[in-house]
């Protein structure tokens, strides 16, 4: 399994994420220059030469993306395979958690030595069963983004309104669910010695029925420190 990295800029530079630019930084750098990051896709010459490494070797490619609805990356992924038999992408109609769980699927077929057009097809099937939501624990990188008015950030907080934003798994796209009210993040977070007390947003994804039965059919809980802001 490999990772293909984004390109986030920071600070008018260009780096791969989770590659010479770790979340850590991100946060650094915020903290001393109050400067947000940005991203871009990977585009279809891109995808192009790190697919024949593998293509040139004899073997086929399944390339899962962040949802469509989100990112032009897999409208570029599909491009680059136009012109290279044996490449599949997979629009993971998600994010986070919610595409992580499409890739721990089509490693279980992968596995289990079927046939990458059918792994391909089958996966791609089950992401419209895939939900992913996330809690925002502070509207700050919201507002700095630009993304909430100032007077939201502070009606949010004076009434401790935690926003849900739930993915739509037809593309990936986010809209605003429910308000969760804090006390509910505490209560949460103490059933869960792995959450990140600092983290600014809590995820969960899971399948809906009827789906084949595995162990990555279970709802994951995980929390990220995601800045909205880089979304």
């Amino acid at each position: 399994m490999q990772y293909y990295p984004f390109h986030v800029i920071l600070g008018g530079k260009t780096y791969g994420h989770g590659v010479d630019l770790v979340l850590d930084q991100i946060y650094q750098v915020f903290e001393e220059k109050h400067i947000l990051p940005k991203t871009a896709a990977i585009n279809a010459a891109e995808y192009a030469e790190y697919f024949r490494q593998w293509t040139d070797q004899g073997y086929e490619v399944i390339h899962i993306t962040l949802g469509s609805g989100l990112s032009a990356t897999y409208q570029n992924c599909c491009l680059a395979a136009e012109g290279m038999p044996g490449v599949y992408p997979i629009d993971s109609r998600n994010l986070s958690t919610g595409s992580g769980l499409v890739v721990l699927e089509a490693a279980d077929r992968i596995a289990k030595g079927m046939p990458a057009a059918q792994i391909a097809r089958e996966v791609q099937e089950l992401t419209n069963r895939c939900h992913a939501s996330f809690v925002i624990d502070t509207l700050e990188f919201l507002y700095k983004g630009g993304r909430c008015s100032a007077l939201a950030m502070l009606g949010a907080n004076l009434l401790q309104l935690k926003p849900c934003i739930e993915v739509d798994n037809a593309d990936g796209t986010m809209s605003v669910g429910k308000n969760t009210a804090a006390p509910w993040i505490k209560r949460w977070s103490n059933m869960s010695a792995t959450i990140w007390r600092t983290a600014p947003i809590w995820t969960t994804a899971g399948f809906s029925s009827p789906i084949p039965v595995s162990p990555t059919n279970v709802s994951s809980w995980c929390a990220g420190r995601s800045k909205a802001g880089s979304l």
